[in-house]
């Protein structure tokens, strides 16, 4: 018995098991509060207690970017990618859609871009799109450098 519970326990540590998140709204919010709050408490937990939490709770995200939102989240996961930043970028994005009051057809584009590189072989490429979208969505920044920023007015 002992013996396998060893395999079980040294294949779980090899090959990782990846947190999937729920698709009721409640325990998402629960779920990747906690992902993330396993990075500390930076800056970025004000917008998870914050505006997401209260979006998620007054049901402002609709249902269809939330369905999509929860699907990208556990493949990104599967793809063992962070919860911070990576999947916080990806949520972050998806919330500025609704926050900047973005128009549906813009999230399907922007959802199928991201998805098309997610599919990919090239992971850094879609990491670095999310971490553009979520700066550029939330802020209109096109550039973030130390010395400067460039913005879309």
């Amino acid at each position: 018995m002992k013996k396998y519970l060893f395999v079980i326990i040294t294949i779980l540590t090899v090959f990782g098991v990846s947190a999937q998140f729920s698709d009721d709204k409640s325990k998402f919010v629960k779920e990747f509060q906690k992902a993330v709050s396993d990075y500390g408490n930076g800056s970025f937990m004000d917008f998870v207690k914050g505006d997401f939490t209260e979006m998620m709770e007054e049901n402002k995200l609709p249902d269809d970017y939330f369905k999509k939102m929860v699907a990208v989240a556990n493949k990104m996961s599967e793809k063992r990618m962070s919860a911070y930043p990576f999947i916080y970028n990806y949520v972050y994005s998806v919330s500025s859609f609704v926050l900047q009051g973005q128009s549906s057809e813009s999230f399907s584009s922007w959802s199928k871009a991201a998805e098309e590189l997610l599919n990919g072989r090239n992971m850094n490429k879609y990491k670095d799109f999310i971490a553009f979208s979520s700066l550029f969505f939330s802020d209109r920044i096109l550039s973030d450098k130390a010395n400067f920023n460039w913005y879309y007015l």
